[in-house]
């Protein structure tokens, strides 16, 4: 019994920091990462549609790292037309 109580309490633990890292703020089709975005977990286009960087701002998640800046699938590096490697970076976040 205790190994049980122990296990839920790490996945509790576990799962609050994912939702703190953003990562539980996916669409709730979303089964799984695009590659392209390595600083949060980024749907792929094929799962949920262009996602914009409003509807990651509405998250509350900004700052999204390219693995490439010249790969970005939801193209969100290109609100400052400069491929910094960086998307969504506006809305004062």
């Amino acid at each position: 019994m205790t190994t049980t109580l122990g296990r839920l309490a790490l996945g509790a633990a576990l799962g609050a920091g994912m939702i703190a890292a953003g990562l539980g703020a996916l669409p709730a089709s979303a089964q799984s990462c695009d590659p392209a975005y390595i600083s949060h977990c980024v749907p792929p286009i094929a799962e949920t549609g262009d996602l914009n960087c409003d509807w990651f701002y509405a998250q509350g998640i900004s700052n999204i790292q390219l693995a490439d800046p010249y790969t970005d699938p939801h193209g969100l590096d290109g609100w400052n037309y400069v491929d910094d490697g960086w998307g969504c970076e506006g809305e004062g976040y």
